[in-house]
C-alpha cells in the first residue's frame, strides 16, 4: 500500500520482519515482543524527522488522548513553588509524547469540546509567571506536562483531549477506553483489543523503510550478542 494514511496492525509489521528476516537467511526467531519494540524504537527516529520537516499533518500518526479528567491541586505539587495558587491536573498520567528535538513535543491541546485550544508552554515557564499570573488574564488558557500529568493554568477547569505522536501508539487505546471519567458521554464497557491486533500508527510511505530498519538491527543484536557468547565461552575454556 502506497497511501499515506494506510494503517497496519502490530501482528503484520512484526511478521513482515519475520519475513524479511527468513529471506535474509537468518537462522534465529525473535519474539513479536522484541521486534516490536524495535520497530517502535525506529518508527520513532522517523517520525521525529518527518514531523520536524512538517510532513505529518493529518498523518495517522497523530492520536488523541479523549477524555481527560482533571482535579484541582495546588501548584506546589508542580513548582516547589507555596503560593497557594490552585491548578487543575489530570487526575491520572498520559501517555508519554514523543520528543521531536531540543525538547519539544509534537502535540496539540484542546478543551474537551474542541472550542478552545490551550497554549502550551514549559514548566519552567509557568513557575517563572507563577507570582503574577492571576493579576494578568491570557487570552487562552495555558497547560504543561509534568511528571506525566497534564496541568492547565486554572482552578476549575474539566476536561481536556490532546492530539499528537505517542511513544507507545499502543497506550492511546489503553488511555481512551479504559478511563471512566466524567467527561465522557456515556459508559464505556468494553476491552481494549488484544496487542498484537492493534494498529501500529505510522504513515504508509514509512512502512517498509521501518520494517528494514527493525530487521537490520535485529540482525546486528544477534551477531554482536552471538560473538559476545562465544568470546566468553573462549575465555572460560581450561588451557590443556
Amino acid at each position: 500500500m502506497s497511501t499515506n494514511n494506510y494503517t497496519y496492525t502490530i501482528s503484520e509489521a512484526c511478521n513482515n520482519v519475520k519475513m524479511l528476516l527468513q529471506a535474509w537467511s537468518q537462522d534465529f526467531k525473535p519474539n513479536n515482543r522484541g521486534i516490536y519494540n524495535r520497530l517502535k524504537k525506529c518508527r520513532n527516529l522517523l517520525l521525529a524527522r518527518e514531523n520536524q520537516k512538517g510532513k505529518l499533518f493529518n498523518s495517522n500518526a497523530i492520536q488523541p488522548i479523549k477524555c481527560i479528567e482533571f482535579i484541582q491541586v495546588d501548584a506546589s505539587t508542580c513548582c516547589n513553588i507555596e503560593t497557594g495558587t490552585m491548578l487543575s491536573r489530570s487526575k491520572n498520567k498520559i501517555p508519554k509524547f514523543l520528543d521531536t528535538g531540543f525538547g519539544r513535543r509534537s502535540i496539540k491541546a484542546y478543551t474537551i469540546e474542541f472550542s478552545n485550544k490551550i497554549d502550551l508552554i514549559s514548566v519552567d515557564e509557568f513557575s517563572q509567571q507563577l507570582p503574577h499570573n492571576r493579576k494578568y488574564v491570557f487570552p487562552a488558557l495555558q497547560g504543561f506536562i509534568f511528571d506525566d500529568y497534564f496541568f492547565v493554568d486554572s482552578d476549575d477547569f474539566f476536561g481536556a483531549t490532546l492530539n499528537g505522536i505517542l511513544e507507545n501508539p499502543e497506550q492511546a487505546i489503553d488511555f481512551n477506553c479504559c478511563q471512566s471519567t466524567d467527561c465522557c458521554t456515556g459508559e464505556i464497557d468494553y476491552c481494549p483489543t488484544p496487542m498484537l491486533e492493534r494498529e501500529f500508527n505510522v504513515p504508509g510511505y514509512l512502512q517498509s523503510t521501518i520494517e528494514n530498519m527493525a530487521a537490520e538491527e535485529i540482525v546486528k543484536l544477534y551477531r554482536f550478542t552471538k560473538q559476545d557468547t562465544e568470546n566468553d565461552a573462549r575465555n572460560e575454556t581450561p588451557k590443556s
